[in-house]
């Protein structure tokens, strides 16, 4: 009894709780009570859940957008709805679709000077150091963009702004954020959605090379240049003025070397370094923020072509140097970026290609307005002339050679025998109508009035008459058929009588039909092959055409289609071609080994990559492995799984000290061939690069000072000054250094006051100057030394090449000490052999027989002896056009043909 009754007072508990729930329905005590504990459904008493009638549910409205997640430079609002009409009820499904839309907003652009919308939210932790070890508590972060992989574009990763460490602050971006600096889309939900320049999803505005969104690039010029002269330290090669976009800085590493100690630097105008300056080279993918929305991307100098790219708009002076030490080797600098023209010149020119004809006969042609480049006269968008007055229109009359009427193509039998009655008549717009092929077009071709349809007629009230049956099918669709129906002759009380009874001239039952030309096939060009090399197809299109207009497929004869695909051949295909294989990288244990391989042409000439199939390249690297290494010492066991690994270095720090001999040191890591960093076992194989050397700074190249014996004083009364011999020498040696090879902070005084009697106020004394006899070394042997030539200043033609001289001494350090008369020459003719011209055919026929069309001819980069280059290699801006617009006569008008109904007998 005891335990029932606890057992009742937990139900009476339970019960309780569960009747204080809103909405819960068959948990209810009272409803229980009364349904005698069966199940309850919104009062009602209910005996199973299967009985229950499922209620799917519906979207309700679309509720008002909210807030712009910005102010300003593109921001996007949300609106929701609810599926709640009705809910879903009793296991009934729930809505199907989307239950939020949203939009962009705020599209302006934000005000000069604004900061960028990522480095907004960046700042919004600083002083945040997150408990970080090594961050201080004044950390100040900025945006991270290079590094990050695609699908982490819309996360907020911020970099330490003293450092190269950066961390996930954020799982999602605002939205509106920009996925990166050199792309339009932008953020939504954490996720990067496509965008136009005019900030605006799903929108297809482009920037055009200018910068202009929407422009038509007529308002800037391309600026393209070289550099390849070679001296040691930093060399200007270009200054990119403030407002230039689409920058592209290319140092082509000295025959495809990555060690060529040449190293592309950016400084501002007042002489601050923003890249690779005071001789620190950064190895790694880094961004460079300079002046306006643009942001630099430096692919790093661990690269055998080094690069600086943009897209958008700088809006400071940028000074592009080269810094060239090590061995001296010539640069190669190939730098394009785009700059605005001064004020472009606009003007309407009413001699534009002329429009259609507006009608089909005897019709009036306009030729097109449009605007114009006033140097060029290339066609720009209509909005750079839209402040000048626009000329009038040139008209011409067109199609003066035909006519167009209103013709009575059938005509049915009177309504009546006898009386007056009514006929039918089809009419139609026919085009040259008395000629052997007339065509019929649409009514509105016709201006004049349409004749009706019925007219009055009078039957002859004759005795007897002839009665038709309905006519047949037509034997042809079009170019003149027949049609048959049969007669007989009646009486007054329609009743049949011989045929002589009636007249016989009136006896119709045979008729031309479908007289109008029948429809015709149209093919238009071929497309271009369907593959660049090899066996493809090309195909056309064919239409069907009644010499006025297009009509369906199926009023043209099936058989006679025209063909609408053939084979083409592009010449064979460029393949592979493998060297030999190289040594194994090592000669015990496991290894790997490489060799070359290049996509070439059936003529031998070497391609990118690119054009050949990459699905059919052939592996260049594989591994190789000999009998397993002795262990002389005890070593650090190998990984379990064995990669391809090598050593990657940084840059060198400065010398520990300032005179003498020092320190510098270098970051040194082991990286598997994904650039992942790797346990330095696993480069255990690979000899070890040097982590840190000795150094010796130019301002303290290891001489001692020496000093001579003081003068004796000037002056035999009263204060003088005496002097002595200071030089720096070579330790062990009596040859003079020059005074930067020792220490400045070290070095001796060379004059001192010197104390003699007091004069006599009635004597003067004018002092002699005394010859010290301290020995002056002599100078050390010094000679010319030279570099390696650079590139030749033309490739073609005559030019000059050029090469470092510098006067050392035994010891290698600059002298002065050389003979100028011996100096070597800097610089040299160099030859190249001629220069290609560009050379083009003849005009080919235009690609249309009749309206606007196009006529291309070859045009080809090639030198005297026939050699046939790419288009780099002669100037591309003096290229001829290789495409010209071309106009045949008119193309008439479109027609079809206007089938009536049947007229009744």
């Amino acid at each position: 009894m005891a335990a029932r009754g606890k057992l009742w007072g937990l139900f009476l508990q339970l019960t309780a709780v569960l009747s204080a729930v809103p909405g819960e329905q068959g948990l209810d005590l009272r409803c229980l009570q009364a349904c005698n504990f069966k199940f309850c459904l919104q009062g009602d008493c209910v005996s199973t859940r299967s009985k229950l009638k499922a209620i799917d549910g519906g979207w309700g409205p679309w509720s008002k957008y909210g807030a712009c997640s910005r102010t300003c430079g593109g921001g996007v609002k949300y609106a929701r709805r609810q599926c709640n009409n009705p809910s879903p009820q009793n296991g009934g499904k729930f809505c199907l679709g989307r239950r939020m839309k949203f939009r962009s907003c705020n599209t302006k652009e934000c005000p000069p000077g604004s900061k960028d919308f990522r480095e907004e939210q960046c700042a919004k932790f600083n002083g945040q150091h997150f408990n970080i070890n090594g961050l201080p508590p004044y950390v100040r972060w900025v945006p991270k963009y290079a590094g990050v992989l695609m699908k982490d574009r819309c996360k907020l990763f911020c970099r330490v702004a003293t450092g190269t460490a950066y961390y996930r602050l954020k799982n999602k971006v605002i939205d509106g954020t920009p996925c990166g600096p050199d792309t339009n889309d932008i953020c939504v939900q954490g996720m990067c959605r496509r965008a136009g320049c005019d900030r605006v999803l799903n929108s297809k505005a482009r920037r055009d090379k200018c910068g202009v969104c929407g422009g038509d690039n007529s308002s800037c010029k391309t600026v393209a240049g070289t550099f390849n002269l070679i001296q040691y330290g930093y060399n200007d090669v270009a200054t990119i003025p403030r407002g230039a976009t689409n920058i592209d800085i290319r140092q082509h590493g000295y025959y495809g070397r990555v060690d060529d100690d040449n190293y592309l630097a950016l400084r501002r105008s007042n002489g601050e370094y923003i890249l690779n300056g005071n001789f620190v080279v950064s190895m790694f993918k880094r961004e460079i923020r300079v002046a306006g929305p643009a942001v630099l991307e430096y692919s790093g100098s661990d690269n055998a072509i080094e690069r600086v790219n943009g897209t958008k708009r700088i809006e400071e002076d940028i000074v592009v140097m080269v810094l060239s030490v090590g061995k001296l080797y010539p640069p190669d600098i190939r730098y394009s970026y785009s700059f605005p023209v001064e004020k472009p010149q606009f003007r309407w020119d009413p001699n534009g290609p002329w429009g259609e004809c507006s009608k089909v006969c005897q019709g009036q042609k306009k030729k097109k307005v449009q605007c114009v480049r006033e140097d060029d006269g290339h066609v720009v968008s209509d909005q750079r002339c839209h402040h000048l007055n626009k000329p009038g229109t040139v008209t011409s009359t067109c199609n003066l050679d035909c006519e167009i009427m209103w013709v009575i193509a059938q005509t049915s039998e009177c309504s009546v025998r006898c009386g007056t009655g009514t006929v039918s008549r089809v009419i139609q717009c026919v085009k040259n109508p008395l000629s052997s092929q007339p065509i019929v077009v649409d009514d509105k071709y016709c201006e004049d009035q349409r004749p009706s349809e019925v007219e009055r007629c009078s039957g002859e009230c004759l005795p007897t008459h002839w009665e038709f049956t309905p006519w047949s099918e037509c034997t042809r669709t079009c170019g003149g058929g027949s049609r048959f129906r049969d007669a007989s002759c009646l009486d007054s009380g329609g009743n049949p009588v011989s045929h002589d009874e009636c007249d016989a001239s009136s006896r119709i039952v045979d008729q031309v039909c479908n007289d109008r030309a029948c429809p015709q096939w149209v093919v238009n060009d071929w497309t271009g092959c369907s593959v660049t090399c090899g066996d493809g197809v090309r195909h056309r299109q064919a239409f069907c055409h009644n010499g006025v207009q297009e009509v369906e497929l199926s009023d043209c004869e099936t058989d006679s289609r025209p063909e609408m695909k053939q084979p083409c051949n592009l010449g064979e295909c460029p393949t592979w071609h493998y060297g030999s294989w190289g040594q194994c990288t090592v000669t015990c244990g496991r290894g790997y080994r490489l060799r070359a391989v290049v996509c070439r042409t059936p003529k031998g000439e070497e391609l990118e990559d690119s054009e050949c199939d990459a699905a059919a390249r052939h592996i260049d690297v594989e591994d190789c492995e000999f009998a397993p290494c002795l262990e002389l010492l005890p070593t650090t066991p190998p990984p379990p799984v064995w990669v391809r690994t090598e050593w990657r270095t940084g840059s060198w720090t400065e010398c520990s000290v300032t005179c003498g001999q020092g320190l510098r040191q270098r970051y040194v890591s082991c990286r598997d061939i994904h650039g992942n960093v790797a346990d330095d076992s696993a480069c255990a194989h690979i000899p070890t690069p040097s982590a840190q050397e000795t150094c010796l700074p130019k301002s303290c190249g290891g001489g001692q000072w020496r000093t001579g014996e003081w003068n004796r004083c000037p002056v035999s009364c009263g204060s003088g000054t005496q002097t002595r011999y200071v030089a720096c020498v070579f330790p062990g040696q009596e040859n003079i250094a020059d005074e930067i090879d020792c220490d400045p902070s070290q070095r001796p005084v060379s004059e001192q006051a010197c104390n003699a009697n007091p004069c006599d106020v009635q004597r003067y004394y004018n002092p002699t100057p005394s010859i010290s006899s301290n020995r002056i070394p002599t100078g050390l042997t010094a000679k010319w030394r030279t570099g390696p030539w650079g590139g030749c200043s033309s490739t073609c033609a005559g030019g000059w090449k050029r090469r470092a001289v510098e006067c050392q001494d035994g010891n290698g350090h600059p002298s002065s000490n050389c003979n100028d008369r011996t100096r070597p020459s800097e610089m040299a003719p160099c030859n190249a052999g001629p220069c290609p011209i560009w050379n083009y055919g003849q005009w080919g026929q235009c690609s249309v027989s009749c309206g606007d069309g196009e006529q291309t001819r070859l045009v080809h980069c090639q030198l005297p002896n026939g050699q046939i280059l790419s288009d780099h290699g002669c100037e591309v801006l003096d290229k001829p056009p290789d495409k010209q617009p071309c106009r045949n006569h008119p193309c008439p008008r479109a027609a079809r043909w206007n089938r009536g109904p049947w007229s009744t007998v």
